[in-house]
């Protein structure tokens, strides 16, 4: 079962029932039947994000957003979202429908979706520290460095860019947020690192110059370290 089948297994126990919603004007009532006349797995994401701004506070509840959530959640796993909400947006919303206080089982498998769609972020090659702190609200740094560390060879794009654009305000290979302290120790001191970041750098020197020089940076930023 993939991760996005367990979300919708686990809160597919909710309904629309009573879903009430603001009648100033604020809310129309076209966007309103564009969640309500389709399954929820076909629901689009535009209409989740007229949706997504107004759920709890004018929109519907906790539990209604709790429908929802597993669609809001697929869109932004495939990318979809961006335009609309990003993860984020999710986590504001999440903090104010107290999703700490849900079922265990509901909270389990939303921090099952983090670590993959995690994995999935680093896979993109383009980590930047806005994005590490809100995935660190829902796990510890420790746990997304660990993460990270079990999937080095797969991902160690993503840390070349990391060190080329921060390496300058890592001290001591740690990084100070706001959710708490990143060390990467583990992956900037790993010894294979240099090798293979020097591999990279051969297989990339010719046929893409401009991350060839990225590269370049970083295996010297690495070598200064490493003679420390």
């Amino acid at each position: 079962m993939t991760i996005i089948e367990k979300l919708y297994q686990t809160f597919g126990v909710y309904t629309l029932a009573d879903m009430h919603y603001c009648d100033c004007g604020c809310i129309q009532e076209e966007d309103i039947q564009k969640m309500v006349s389709t399954s929820l797995q076909t629901v689009d994401v535009e209409a989740l994000g007229v949706y997504h701004g107004s759920a709890i506070s004018t929109w519907g509840d906790v539990r209604h957003y709790q429908y929802y959530l597993p669609r809001i959640l697929e869109l932004h796993y495939k990318r979809k979202s961006e335009s609309w909400f990003d993860l984020d947006d999710i986590r504001r919303k999440l903090d104010y429908a107290s999703w700490q206080n849900w079922k265990k089982t509901e909270i389990d498998v939303l921090r099952e979706f983090i670590q993959e769609d995690w994995l999935l972020y680093l896979s993109e090659e383009k980590v930047e520290v806005r994005e590490l702190e809100v995935y660190a609200y829902f796990l510890d740094t420790d746990a997304l460095i660990s993460l990270w560390y079990a999937k080095k060879e797969t991902t160690i794009k993503a840390l070349i860019r990391f060190i080329y654009y921060y390496g300058n305000i890592l001290d001591a290979n740690q990084l100070k947020t706001k959710e708490g302290v990143f060390d990467f120790s583990p992956l900037i001191e790993d010894r294979e690192l240099i090798p293979n970041v020097e591999k990279i750098f051969f297989e990339v020197c010719d046929t893409n110059p401009n991350f060839g020089s990225l590269v370049s940076v970083v295996l010297q930023w690495l070598e200064q370290q490493d003679s420390k």
